[in-house]
């Protein structure tokens, strides 16, 4: 890659060569928990906090949780199908009805 001399790229290029390197971070996070990275923002009744967003799967008839996970997204989406099929593994067999809250429904 070549410039003009004179001119004003030499910065520029510098902090392209450190970001393709790695020395500059491209994206950096608006707030960065350093006890726990993967951890988000999660908006609740109480406030803004650090926190895990929790996914449960019961079985209705006998009351039973089937699955749980803590997954570091801040809502629901995209967590229906997959928790339902996880829950699916662990009973060996289909689930024949589910239900959940809007929090899963996606709209655009």
């Amino acid at each position: 890659m070549c410039h003009e001399q004179g001119t004003n790229q030499k910065p520029k290029l510098e902090r392209e060569n450190q970001r393709s390197s790695g020395l500059i971070c491209p994206r950096r996070p608006k707030y960065v928990n350093q006890t726990d990275p993967d951890c988000r923002i999660i908006k609740s009744i109480q406030g803004k906090h650090a926190g895990y967003n929790v996914q449960s799967v019961v079985d209705d008839k006998h009351g039973l949780i089937v699955h749980t996970e803590a997954i570091a997204e801040v809502n629901d989406r995209n967590q229906f199908a997959l928790q339902i099929n996880q829950a699916n593994e662990v009973l060996e067999q289909p689930c024949k009805v589910a239900c959940a809250d809007a929090g899963y429904c996606q709209y655009r």
